[in-house]
């Protein structure tokens, strides 16, 4: 325990003062190339880097539709767009991992620049729209990394901007993946706000539904979603989520990720606009777990998006309602060991709270 513990200060003390210190020199999209790069190489043994960052303990087992996965902390799509780092990812001590978002053809996404760093706020702007190598190789990329995806429950996140685009991405992957997420949420993507009209959903879920064998996770927009003008008018209240919610609830679906990032206008990038993600979205996905779970019940899953980066906030939120909570900006920001903290957290309270493990914690909810 003691060289675990001591290994994991030296990975910590590592990345915040040296390996994120020459990262942050660069563009953020550049530096997520050397990351991505880094995670593929050979010689590191990601299997005894697992061994240090899991934290294996019975007590978080956490119900998940109808498995039960190692803890509630699991990665959101955008981290591993291409099915790439399965190797990593998968020693990074999460209870599932997303891959994703991949759409049906090849794509090169929208014009840079089109990611930026707000790092008072530990928060990122982005307005990549989705770059993707397709599913073809997409494909390939999950066959060749099949013996990781065994270990670890993994969904992968889909979209597109037709009905038939994105029926036609769940037939091709749903043999790779324990389950599917949907999104239909990019502040990038205009095109996508044709499911935010409950018709047009309720068409794509039917056709989705006619091939389902995996459960279906629908990736929702926060509350207040802008059609980014001088004005910022608001497109979508509350309400008109919660509809589409209700729509889903109609149509089966087995679990929402809520949610993806806040529409903001900005010079910073060559759109114009962009969607802001990490820290500042806390405080928003709290409160929309908690009219969530009082909406929807017990049973459908809610993972939570948006915000998290410490296990108090894991905690509250997993109170409130959400079956699990996602990373993916923290990564960047506080480093590989994050999903440990979180999960000895999580332990910790657990204890404090004498409660034996989180099937009874969910239970008593």
């Amino acid at each position: 325990m003691l060289f675990k513990n001591i290994s994991l200060i030296i990975i910590d003390l590592a990345y915040h003062i040296f390996i994120k210190q020459i990262l942050f020199l660069f563009d953020p999209e550049f530096a997520q190339k050397i990351i991505g790069r880094s995670l593929n190489l050979p010689f590191i043994p990601w299997k005894s880097v697992g061994y240090l960052l899991n934290v294996e303990d019975g007590k978080l087992f956490t119900p998940y539709f109808d498995f039960y996965i190692a803890n509630p902390v699991g990665l959101a799509a955008g981290f591993d767009k291409d099915s790439d780092y399965l190797p990593a990812t998968t020693n990074f001590g999460f209870g599932y991992i997303t891959v994703g978002t991949v759409t049906l053809k090849k794509q090169s996404g929208n014009e840079k620049p089109r990611l930026y760093r707000l790092r008072k706020d530990s928060s990122l702007i982005n307005s990549l729209g989705f770059p993707s190598i397709g599913i073809d190789d997409f494909i390939i990329n999950l066959k060749k990394y099949k013996e990781y995806a065994k270990t670890t429950f993994l969904t992968i996140s889909i979209t597109g901007v037709s009905i038939e685009q994105i029926v036609d991405s769940y037939k091709l992957l749903n043999p790779y993946c324990d389950a599917i997420e949907i999104n239909i949420s990019s502040p990038n993507t205009n095109q996508l706000k044709i499911f935010h009209d409950k018709k047009q959903l309720l068409n794509l879920l039917n056709e989705v539904n006619k091939y389902k064998t995996t459960p279906i996770i629908i990736k929702l927009p926060p509350y207040l979603t802008s059609q980014i003008n001088d004005s910022s008018h608001l497109l979508d209240e509350k309400e008109n989520i919660l509809t589409l919610i209700e729509q889903c609830l109609n149509s089966k679906v087995d679990g929402f990720t809520i949610s993806n990032s806040r529409p903001i206008p900005t010079k910073r990038l060559e759109a114009g606009k962009g969607g802001i993600t990490g820290k500042v979205l806390y405080e928003g996905t709290l409160e929309m777990v908690q009219d969530l779970r009082l909406f929807i019940g017990k049973d459908p899953v809610i993972n939570a998006c948006g915000g998290i980066t410490n296990g108090s906030q894991a905690w509250d939120l997993i109170n409130c309602g959400a079956t699990t909570v996602q990373l993916y900006t923290s990564l960047i920001y506080s480093g590989i060991t994050i999903p440990n903290k979180i999960n000895k957290y999580l332990l910790k309270k657990l204890q404090h709270h004498d409660v034996n493990n989180f099937v009874d914690l969910m239970k008593n909810d």
